[in-house]
């Protein structure tokens, strides 16, 4: 079923939003991680949205959500710039060079915020498949767990 233009969420993907549909004639679910991208930022962050959007470390996905539910917005991929990351690297956000000499949580959290970065490209195919999150989410927990991050990276069991 093909429906008409939808107020942009935070969780849509921008082709679900301007055509009701992705358009590609593969298997929708292949490529719908979309949404992941956000929910890996509540679980770094510890809230869920509704709530986030109300904090300081929402603002700016708040105000985006606003402008794309004007009159005659073009239905846009959610900037992954916007998502405000907990403070890991000292200095606030994610830890880019991050590596086996940061501190666990940094590595950890950095590595999902990466992963929700290439969860929220613009373009479908951009994306990584169910099959490749899946991957990458379980590689990443493999070395949480052969290094100890996974005892204490955050609020959540990891």
């Amino acid at each position: 079923m093909t429906i008409g233009r939808m107020h942009s969420s935070a969780y849509s993907a921008p082709e679900l939003v301007r055509h009701g549909h992705t358009g590609y004639k593969q298997v929708l679910w292949e490529r719908d991680v979309y949404a992941c991208g956000v929910l890996l930022w509540e679980l770094a962050v510890g809230l869920p949205l509704p709530e986030l959007l109300s904090r300081p470390e929402g603002r700016r996905v708040h105000a985006w959500l606003r402008a794309q539910a004007e009159p005659g917005a073009l239905a846009q991929a959610l900037p992954p710039e916007l998502l405000e990351w907990p403070h890991w690297g000292g200095e606030g956000g994610p830890c880019e060079s991050c590596d086996s000499n940061s501190s666990p949580q940094a590595w950890w959290w950095s590595r999902l915020a990466g992963l929700a970065g290439e969860c929220l490209r613009e373009q479908p195919a951009e994306r990584p498949s169910c099959a490749q999150l899946c991957a990458h989410l379980k590689g990443l927990l493999i070395a949480a767990r052969k290094s100890g991050t996974a005892d204490g990276a955050s609020r959540h069991e990891v």
